[in-house]
């Protein structure tokens, strides 16, 4: 949650931090592998930072993620953890389709209720 929260509020240390806390990164990368790791995911959070619904049928998304896959490909230190991957098929097949579709998503809000939720029912416990 904090990954995504960096990347709505375009948060570059909190997007690393949090990436290393869940083992995404080790903390060894290169400059040049931690930027690419944090642009990506800037770019994936976009939809969700976006106060207005976002067009998925009119943006570049794809394109531009594909232009960091070489960097992380080449200098990637670990994988990431196992669980990820699903979340990652998850999240790939709901842009695509959402693409496909040109759907028009309120991301940010949706983003934020359950944001808003998790962070309540954390309080709570």
């Amino acid at each position: 949650m904090d990954i995504i929260y960096g990347s709505v509020t375009r948060n570059r240390d909190l997007v690393y931090q949090a990436s290393k806390k869940i083992g995404f990164l080790s903390g060894e990368e290169s400059k040049e592998m931690v930027n690419a790791h944090v642009d990506a995911t800037l770019i994936v959070g976009e939809p969700f930072a976006q106060k207005e619904p976002f067009d998925f049928g009119n943006q570049d998304i794809t394109t531009r993620i594909y232009k960091t896959m070489p960097i992380m490909l080449k200098s990637r230190l670990k994988p990431p953890p196992p669980e990820i991957y699903s979340l990652h098929r998850m999240l790939s097949g709901a842009y695509l389709m959402a693409m496909r579709m040109k759907a028009t998503v309120p991301a940010s809000k949706i983003f934020k209720d359950l944001y808003d939720k998790t962070i309540h029912d954390l309080k709570s416990l």
